[in-house]
């Protein structure tokens, strides 16, 4: 058994420093400003795109007056059924399950990023951390965001958690949003009903001296036209550009201000599971390999609220990056230090 544990510990990895990870300040500089221009390209190809396409497309040749906000009203095409329910379906999984995806990545990066830079200032609860490290783009996270807007202290803290609760919901809705500016409709055409025998008549037959109606009537081939919904694609537009906007000021604050962002130590799956087993082990103790995670779970609503700490061993003389909910003093990383 020992031999084994000497056997890992000399394939394991060796205490580090992070001064491999030190940018300068012009390099740091260049790589926020080119994604901050990319943004401001991503986001102007977004809008221009969407202008063209408005100025591009056909309006509907019959229009009664009657307006909802789901009319699709700018069109395009001439096409059968089949091939307009297939460029429907092609729209919502490109755009709209394709957007969602390239979405979900990029908040991932930011919410991870944000989420050290939180948990840097104070304590947060650790099945947040857990949903939001692990568990990103479920619906449930917006249930412990929305908790941590109000438990967390500090505008910052706050402000960030209200920014992550919305980047959530947005995720969730993109492909509805999509889909909801999106459509096709049956080719009509303007015609005339009197109403004293019901006769429709093309509308420049008709007999002004009649009483009567405009009538809309699909055409007699049975065409259809895709488009968009005006009124559903502009609020698309402001709530993916609010989106861009928030999403770029959280990324840069973490930039600047997250220490372990700076350091080089980003998140992912394995760095979440090792900060947040060693926080369960300081909670639980040791003896937890026999319960089930339901029970885990329940134990760990009993637990403090966990924050990041740096603190030197004794033993080994090297200092430990961990979660604690113990009263640890202000989180601050050194990058000569030696850390294991």
């Amino acid at each position: 058994m020992y031999a084994a544990i000497k056997a890992d510990e000399a394939n394991g990895l060796p205490p580090r420093t992070f001064e491999s990870s030190k940018r300068t300040k012009w390099k740091r500089g260049l790589w926020q400003t080119c994604v901050g221009l990319s943004l401001l390209v991503l986001a102007f190809l977004v809008i221009f795109g969407l202008f063209m396409l408005a100025l591009n497309g056909d309006y509907p040749d019959c229009n009664t007056g009657d307006y909802s906000t789901f009319d699709i009203d700018t069109l395009y095409f001439d096409l059968s059924l089949g091939a307009a329910k297939l460029i429907d379906v092609a729209w919502n999984m490109v755009a709209g399950r394709g957007g969602q995806a390239i979405i979900a990545i990029s908040s991932y990066r930011v919410v991870s990023d944000s989420l050290m830079r939180i948990t840097e200032l104070g304590p947060v609860d650790l099945r947040l951390f857990t949903a939001l490290s692990l568990n990103h783009g479920q619906f449930t996270n917006i249930y412990h965001t929305s908790k941590a807007i109000i438990s967390l202290k500090g505008k910052r803290r706050t402000m960030t958690m209200i920014w992550i609760t919305f980047s959530s919901i947005f995720l969730l809705a993109f492909p509805t949003l999509m889909d909801t500016a999106t459509g096709y409709v049956q080719k009509q055409k303007f015609t005339y009903q009197y109403s004293d025998d019901g006769i429709i008549v093309p509308w420049y037959d008709r007999n002004q001296t009649r009483p009567g109606g405009a009538l809309c009537v699909p055409v007699k081939d049975g065409r259809y036209q895709w488009g968009f919904s005006g009124f559903w694609s502009q609020i698309t537009v402001l709530t993916f550009t609010a989106w861009l906007i928030g999403t770029f000021g959280i990324w840069m604050d973490a930039q600047h201000n997250c220490q372990l962002r700076r350091k080089g130590r980003t998140m992912d799956t394995f760095r979440a599971v090792e900060d947040i087993a060693g926080a369960i082990a300081e909670g639980l103790g040791p003896h937890t390999c026999g319960y089930s995670g339901k029970e885990l779970s329940k134990a760990l609503k009993k637990t403090a609220p966990v924050r990041y700490y740096c603190e030197e061993d004794e033993v080994t003389g090297l200092t430990r990056i961990g979660l604690t909910s113990r009263n640890v003093g202000k989180f601050k990383l050194s990058w000569t230090e030696k850390y294991g």
